[in-house]
């Protein structure tokens, strides 16, 4: 039962979606206008059915928004992106993390780049959560509130709100299995992890946050 609850979970949250959008709540930005909130996790291990749950999940959420560029799929690793299908690339790829200073916010031409391409997105699902550092983590939720807040200075012409909620207000579905491989020199997102990041650096503040987002998910 688990991958229908989970194709449930995604299609009620699009409907939702659907109709906040309808509605044109970005032009209110009122108390209750927030969007519908998705923070998911699918974890299991290999072979219970996750990447097809994923794939039946994310061709239902574009089907109900009617639009292939709502969802975003994106993987560590370019082989499991492949078999997420769909237009899927990497993490570092578009979220532009494979860099010196990768925990820096964009700025300039680099921002106004990333803006393009991620305005659209309402549903971002990343596989192979396991391999993902925690502060790799909290610079994707931190891109996704530049774009959120780009948008919002567009639509509503007023300044935006400090904080979104993370990830610029758009869904999250995140999966994989935690007993699989870890990040690479960089602290795990499971809870009792330790912080592997030098103290006093800006990535050691960016990991202790992106633990504590990931807490925020529910399973």
């Amino acid at each position: 039962p688990t991958p229908v609850d989970v194709v449930n979970i995604m299609k009620e949250w699009a409907q939702s979606r659907l109709e906040w959008r309808r509605e044109r709540r970005w032009d209110s930005p009122a108390p209750g206008s927030d969007p519908p909130e998705l923070k998911l996790r699918m974890l299991g291990t290999a072979g219970t059915g996750k990447t097809t749950t994923a794939q039946i999940g994310i061709w239902t959420v574009r089907r109900i928004l009617e639009s292939f560029s709502a969802v975003v799929t994106v993987a560590h690793t370019g082989v499991a992106a492949v078999n997420l299908g769909g237009g899927a690339a990497t993490i570092d790829s578009v979220f532009q993390l494979g860099k010196d200073h990768a925990e820096e916010d964009l700025e300039g031409e680099d921002l106004e780049r990333f803006v393009a391409k991620m305005q659209d997105c309402e549903l971002l699902v990343v596989e192979e959560i396991s391999t993902v550092g925690a502060a790799q983590f909290e610079m994707m939720s931190r891109r996704l509130e530049q774009v959120g807040k780009a948008v919002w200075r567009r639509r509503v012409g007023t300044r935006p709100p400090d904080n979104l909620g993370g990830f610029g207000g758009i869904g999250v579905l995140l999966m994989g299995d935690f007993a699989q491989l870890p990040p690479v020199l960089a602290t795990s997102l499971l809870p009792n992890s330790r912080i592997l990041e030098k103290q006093g650096t800006e990535l050691r503040a960016r990991a202790v946050q992106g633990k504590l987002r990931c807490a925020s998910f529910t399973q």
